[in-house]
């Protein structure tokens, strides 16, 4: 059977990316570099391994004892190192204690792309040691973890805030790309970590359903940041949420993107800095 020029098109398309993406986390944002930077600026950090039954989950903790404590959540895929502009290029490091982990099904643990209940049931050791309580900030998919987090822990955290967060049930459909992976061929072309992030965007829509029921557990202050020139989440998301949970309020920039970590960390920082 010949294939599609669509089908041959996407798949060498996807191949690229994750080409691209696997150079990006080797060379350019490799673990070592970015703990030597550290050092080499006088932050303190450790770093830290929780067990689960689910594989180890890998964090790291940044800054000086005593500071206001700030969780990050990556999004879809990625690991911890997806902040590391925020934390160079910005005094978040010198403002906070911060605590950023790679997600479960990424790194050590395993290579699954588990539903955000069972994300948020594995962090429980991680959130107990340090979160008394916490500033959660997740990006895209962690936004999404980070409201499951603040129902699930509610006098863990002081406030969660969603960065072009994929939150609103309705809006989070699999696309047709999710779909067009799940086909043998693509998907034996597509890094591991981007197995791992179809998998978690083909259930996520029904991981918020799930949550649908229990937006009035949500007790802490919640900020949702979203840009109306976003590609990957739909600008509507937001609010959707603002009508479920009484907690939330809206900062919308209409000209901005999804990649606000990497190329608006101004507005990342203007939100952590003026709390």
């Amino acid at each position: 059977m010949r294939l599609s020029k669509r089908f041959i098109l996407v798949s060498l398309c996807l191949a690229s990316l994750g080409v691209a993406v696997v150079y990006w986390r080797t060379v350019a944002s490799s673990k070592e570099f970015i703990l030597a930077e550290f050092s080499s600026r006088g932050i303190p950090f450790i770093q830290q391994v929780y067990a689960t039954k689910y594989g180890a989950i890998e964090s790291v903790k940044i800054g000086k004892e005593g500071y206001p404590k700030l969780l990050l959540i990556h999004g879809s895929p990625g690991d911890w190192t997806a902040w590391k502009e925020l934390l160079f290029a910005t005094s978040i490091a010198h403002e906070y204690q911060i605590i950023a982990f790679t997600r479960l099904g990424y790194e050590n643990s395993n290579r699954v792309g588990y539903p955000l209940k069972t994300q948020s049931t594995a962090l429980a050791s991680l959130i107990r040691e340090h979160c008394s309580p916490c500033i959660v900030m997740g990006h895209s998919y962690g936004g999404a973890l980070a409201l499951q987090l603040g129902i699930d822990y509610p006098d863990h955290f002081s406030k969660i805030i969603s960065l072009a967060g994929t939150i609103a049930a309705p809006y989070q459909h699999p696309r047709w790309y999710n779909r067009m992976a799940q086909n043998w061929l693509i998907y034996s072309m597509l890094p591991t970590d981007f197995r791992v992030s179809n998998q978690e965007m083909l259930i996520l829509s029904k991981d918020l359903f799930l949550l649908n029921n229990s937006w009035e557990r949500l007790m802490p202050e919640v900020v949702l940041w979203q840009g109306g020139a976003d590609i990957l989440v739909d600008p509507n998301s937001p609010f959707y949420l603002l009508s479920k949970v009484s907690t939330a309020r809206l900062v919308f920039e209409e000209q901005a993107d999804h990649f606000l970590i990497w190329n608006n960390i101004n507005a990342v920082e203007k939100l952590l800095l003026h709390h």
